[in-house]
Order: structure tokens, then sequence, then C-alpha cells
């Protein structure tokens, strides 16, 4: 229900990951993503979460008519520090509304209690002791707000400020809302003695307001902390939303109310702070239940449309301007809904993602049920492939937080609700990619390389992008073979290889610049990679070769690696050189023979950047071993050939997983440790080269079908030069 309120700030996290995809679950928290909370007894109904800035995990909720609260490491285990054994517990009738962590060093839980059917009055906040082993004695009374509000017996919702006070909503009996403020020691904020009415909430530490219906409904309480105090003059302002309906339930609508920081109503905002929303869909029923805000002061709140009939909602999410208007730059019009027909679907929770856009948590058919958005109140495809979440998971969202760069560890989301139902997932981050890649440095005419590093979009941060490096370039010390600008070449040890895209920008250029020296290397290569990192996604173009043409090499050229791609298919072998000789080097200098009489067919290809030429079996291989020569004598640079034939050898068999020239239990193991999952290569038991890269039944019963198949223990030699070690090793 409660949106997070955490500061994003320009703080990068470095930490490598393991590399998954926005919207997948996080196996680095319990084991798969999901954990469930049990404790002896009782059932945990999980109500709301939220994270604290060490990355614990507060969960909170009612064991019978216990108030009851657990805590998670980041790991998704059972803090056992706090409380009883991870679980914080107390009697009282009290209802659990909303949960949140003080942005202080000790990481104090508060929690919104709805009070008890025998009438106990107050809208009311309690908060834990640090170590969770009870209240905390100097809040409130016993760790309870007893400031009594006469018939207001409904809290809402809680968030904590970050000068340390609390605020919190709630219903009326009479049918009014009420929003009122707590000092950090759990007193109303009010003017006391004559102090600046200024530093006070509305006065009296409270604000109430009726929405004109026959019954109102406060949902969810956010406070706009987007951008600072310089650049948002509606910083620390206050949203408050939920329905104002007739008892029939027939004419629900999304409202609105806006506050100033201290209180006062937003009178700019739908001409006196309060905004019933006209109709958004057009179905009867529109109710609000959740709100956060994005830059310019807009206001962003979530819900459901629907009927009467509990099974035909849709989610519902509308973006209102400062004035109150429907945003029309957000989706359509301001509106952006979303069914996940035939099943019911209802929107719980919202808030702004890691890189600014939106989440959107709740239940299909009490199944947990996600969409992102982007800042344009699109579908961001960038989370779960195309910006939908469905699953299996029996968990209704009505918890949903996320870390931002001030938590570590950064970039995740993780919704609770029902049953002792958590789970963590991955956040949208940036995508980066190498983008218009002019890749030739030329030692002789000074020729520079560029290219650009790019991400989604512009960002208010400056974003630090990891770089991984290989080939045989020299590029750092006293010894390096060209100058780069924008690029820090680091030592792998105590600083990353890396580029920074500067905050307000969408990429940053580099240009490689080569430095003519009076060596004989011949020409060299580099291979920069995007590293997986805790912050971003790499892009599907991560990765960028370059060549360095030297000018001091003569003679004729060499062979300088050579080996036979297994994960490809078609298969394909590779020779490369150690100059650019593209224009000499045809398919008439190869002989390729194998098994049988017949050569197999295949056509040469020829990279002028690595500087290889691959040859590509495009019938595919049959079982056995196979040599490859090329002939010295075609092959020429400046009209001097190579000084011998070059010859190598490889092997194939079909089904042989590990490359061991047989199939047997071992290829077995590797599929069985890859069952089921996709992106897999051969060599990880995807042996029949399916389109989808499913390992599966398919490559189980190619693998029967040739169990026991095996090539004689000895193979064809490499002849001429020795192959390198990072071309896929088949002699064996």
């Amino acid at each position: 229900m409660k949106s997070s309120s955490l500061r994003h700030t320009s703080i990068e996290r470095l930490e490598f990951r393991i590399a998954l995809s926005a919207g997948d679950f996080d196996n680095t928290f319990s084991s798969d993503g999901r954990a469930q909370i049990t404790f002896p007894g009782l059932d945990f109904s999980v109500v709301d979460t939220a994270i604290a800035p060490s990355g614990r995990i507060i969960v909170a909720g009612t064991r019978g008519d216990n108030v009851a609260v657990a805590r998670l490491l980041s790991d998704g285990s059972l803090d056992v520090t706090f409380g009883n054994g991870g679980l914080f517990e107390t009697p009282g009738g009290y209802a659990v509304r909303g949960v949140d962590v003080e942005l202080n060093a000790d990481e104090r839980v508060i929690v919104g209690l709805s009070t008890d059917v025998t009438g106990n009055d107050g809208v009311l906040v309690a908060r834990l002791a640090v170590d969770g082993q009870g209240l905390d004695p100097t809040f409130g009374t016993n760790g309870i707000t007893n400031v009594s509000i006469l018939h207001y017996h409904s809290t809402r919702d809680v968030i904590a400020t970050r000068d340390g006070k609390i605020l919190v909503a709630g219903n009326a009996a009479d049918g009014d809302i009420l929003v009122v403020r707590y000092t950090s020691n759990g007193s109303l904020d009010a003017i006391v003695n004559g102090s600046p009415p200024d530093t006070a909430f509305s006065g009296d530490g409270q604000v109430r307001i009726g929405w004109g219906g026959d019954k109102d409904s406060v949902q969810s309480i956010n406070i706009d902390h987007t951008g600072t105090p310089a650049s948002n003059p509606y910083y620390g302002y206050i949203s408050v939303v939920g329905g104002k309906y007739a008892l029939s339930t027939s004419n629900d609508r999304f409202v609105v109310m806006r506050l100033t920081p201290n209180g006062g109503m937003d009178t700019a905002f739908d001409g006196d702070g309060v905004l019933t929303s006209p109709n958004l869909s057009t179905s009867p029923i529109e109710f609000a239940t959740s709100v956060t805000h994005m830059p310019g002061g807009k206001t962003v709140v979530a819900g459901y449309a629907g009927n009467a009939d509990p099974n035909a909602r849709n989610f519902l999410v509308a973006r209102y301007n400062p004035n109150g208007t429907p945003d029309a730059t957000f989706g359509a019009g301001g509106i952006f809904e979303y069914g996940f027909a035939p099943s019911k679907a209802i929107a719980y929770s919202i808030t702004t993602g890691f890189r600014g856009g939106l989440l959107v948590a709740g239940e299909k058919a009490g199944t947990l049920a996600m969409i992102a958005l982007t800042k344009a109140g699109q579908l961001d495809t960038r989370f779960s492939g195309d910006g939908i979440l469905t699953t299996t998971e029996p968990l209704i969202a009505t918890g949903l937080d996320v870390t931002l760069d001030q938590i570590a560890p950064a970039r995740k989301i993780v919704v609770a609700g029902g049953s002792g139902r958590v789970a963590r997932l991955i956040d949208v981050g940036s995508s980066i990619n190498f983008e218009n890649v002019s890749p030739e440095m030329n030692e002789g005419t000074g020729q520079s390389a560029t290219f650009r590093v790019s991400r989604t979009e512009a960002l208010d941060l400056p974003e630090t992008i990891l770089i991984g490096t290989s080939g045989s370039m020299t590029i750092s010390g006293s010894g390096r073979d060209f100058n780069a600008t924008n690029m820090l070449f680091g030592n792998g040890v105590t600083t990353s290889t890396q580029v920074v895209i500067p905050a307000g920008a969408s990429s940053v250029q580099v240009t490689f610049t080569p430095i003519n020296d009076t060596l004989a290397e011949g020409d060299e290569f580099l291979t920069l990679s995007v590293s997986d990192a805790l912050t971003y996604d790499a892009g599907p173009t991560r990765q960028a070769s370059f060549v360095l043409r030297d000018n001091d090499i003569f003679g004729g050229p060499t062979v300088t690696g050579s080996g036979f791609q297994y994960d490809t298919y078609p298969q394909s072998a590779t020779i490369s050189f150690d100059r650019n000789v593209q224009s000499s080097f045809t398919i008439g200098d190869l002989v390729v023979t194998g098994p049988g009489a017949t050569p197999p067919a295949y056509s040469l290809n020829y990279s002028l950047v690595t500087n290889t030429g691959t040859v590509v079996f495009y019938n595919g291989l049959t079982d056995g071993d196979y040599t490859v020569r090329v002939k010295g004598s075609g092959v020429t640079y400046g009209g001097t050939p190579m000084a011998a034939d070059y010859t190598f050898g490889f092997f194939f068999l079909k089904a042989d997983a590990n490359h061991d020239r047989a199939v047997n239990f071992d290829d077995l193991l590797t599929l069985a440790q890859n069952y089921g999952q996709t992106g897999k290569t051969f060599s990880q038991g995807n042996i029949d080269y399916s389109a989808d890269g499913l390992v599966g039944f398919d490559d189980l019963l190619l693998l029967a079908q040739r169990y026991g198949t095996s090539l004689a223990a000895t193979a064809p030699q490499t002849s001429g030069v020795k192959r390198r070690a990072k071309v896929v090793d088949v002699l064996q």
C-alpha cells in the first residue's frame, strides 16, 4: 500500500552481480527469490513491507489478534538477532495497516495500527525497540502514540519523514479522513507554548477533511522527495489518496488530496487541495490504493477499475500535473489501464523504480502480478521482456518497496503479502550499449577509432559503466598502444576499466588515438565488453572490437591462431593473421578434409576488425576428425606470401557436450544440470541446437540415441603455430 520514499542519490554500487534481468526473481534472496515466513502456531498474515538502508527487510502484519513484525537479512534469511528468533509480537487486538523504517542509524521500525473493535480511540503508531525485543519506551506511552482523537477508528498508512517525524493517515467513523503528524517522541506535532507556526503541522498536528461521499476512504500517503528542495518547488508536499463513494459502491472515483509540508491545503491543486478525479475509464468503479511522485511536482496514483463483479477488474494508473489536471504526456491522456484477462487484477501498491520509472504491484486472481512503466507511462519492455509480470506465486502484493542508490544491495524490488509471503526481484536498470563504432586505428596515418557508450535514457545522475577488456593491444602503462579520451583503463585490481556517462546525458563518446611506435608488432586487437554490474543491464550490443594497423611490419603474413567453434551452428573454424590479408585470402586457399570421400561444404567470411577468416560448414558436420590447410602461396601481404602452408585439425562428435570424444555419462550429467533452462550452448546440454535454446526432451532423446558413441583417441595436430588459448580447444 505504501510506496518508497527513500532518497535517490548519486552513489554508485560497483559490486558485480549474477547476470539477471529486470523482472527476474533474485536468486541471491532465499536461493530462488522467494521466502515463506512461518513461525510455530498462528499464521502470519502479511500487510506491508519496507527496506532498511542496510538492506534488511521488514515485514509487518498480524498473527491472530497480535501485531507481528519480522526482519529478514538481505539474503532472505530470518534475522535471529531481532525480536524472538526474527519475530516481534505483542498482543493488543490491533490491526496492522502499514510499516516503515526511520532513516536514522538505528533503523527503528514504525508500525501503523488500526484501533480495535472495543472502541479504543486514536490514529495510532507503534515504534519498536532497535533490537525488536519490545516496544520503544521513549516513544508515546510505552511505545505507542496515545493521543486520543475522538471517533477515529481506522489507521490506513504510515510513513517516516526525513527529519525524524511520522505521518499517518486514517479514516474516521463519521466518514471523514484524518492526516496526523507525530514528532520523534510520539507527541502531536502541534504549536506548543507559542512556538513558530511553520514548525508545526496544521497548528495542532492534524488535518481533518471530508471528501463529500457517503463514506470516504483513505488508502495511502506519500511525500514528494523527488529532486532536491532547490530543484523541486513541491519538495516535501504530501499526497493522500483513496476513494469517495456512495454506499451502493457504484460511483467510486479516485480522490487525491495534496498538502503543503506543514499541513496546509495546497489550493493550487484543483482549487482547494482535493481532487475527485473525473472518469478515468469506462468502468463504474475506480478505486485508488497507492500513491507516489515523479519529478516536476507530478502525482501518480494506482488502483483498479472494474464493476461489481470482483473478477472483472484492471490495473489503473493516473498521473496528475501540479494543478491536478491529468498529465497528457503520460499514457493515454494521463491514464494507463491494463487488464490480466480473464482474471481479477487489482493494483495495491506503486513506487518509482531504481531508474525513475514506475513499478505497480498487486494480484491476478490471488497470484503476484506486476507491471513496469516508463516515465512516459508506457510498458517498459526492459522489465520481464514486455513490461508485464504474471506468476503462479500465491502472493497478493499489498506491500512493495524498492532499493535505491542509498541502500545496499541496490536495484532490488521487494513485494510482500498474504500468508507470510515475501519475494525479491530485479528492478529496471539502464541498458548499456556500444554505438557508432568506428573500429580501425592506423599508426601510419594517425587514424583514430571512435565509439559511444550509451544508456537507455538521460538520467539526473552520473553512471559508471564497468568495461572488460581482452586482446593483444597494450592498453595502459608506458608501453600502451594508444591514448584514450573519456575511458579509464584500470589494472583490474584496485582500479576498474570504466566509462562515466555524465548526469543529464544518455551517452559519452570515447576516442582511441594510436601511438606511432617503431615496433614491428603486426596488427593488434582489442575487444571491449560491458561488464554485468549491480546498477545496469548489458544491452544487446554489449561488445565492440577494435584493430590497430601496424606500419612497422614487413615480409609475408603469419597465422597467429586457429580453432574450431563447437558451440555455434552451423559449426565453424577460424584462422587469424597478424595483419589484414582480406584481399588475398580466398576460399581457393583452403583445403578441408574429413571422414568420407566427399569434403564438407563450406564458405569463407573475413573480419577486418580481427583479421580472422571464418570457415562456415553450412550443412553441418558428421562425426569424425577434420584437417584444414591454408595454402601459404596464396595468402600474401604487399606481394609477399606466407612462408609455408598452415595446417590445423579438430574433431566433431554430435551429443559430445564436454568434447572428450565420447558420448557418455558425463554428457548426460551436463544435460541434467541444465535441463529446463534456456540460453544454453552445446557445451551446456543444448546438443540439438534448438532454435529456442532450451535444454529439453529433444536433447535428452538425441543423447540417448547416441549414448556410447566415441571417436578414436588421437586427432590431427596443428602445425606452424600454437593455437590461441581463448579459442575453443577441441584437440583433447
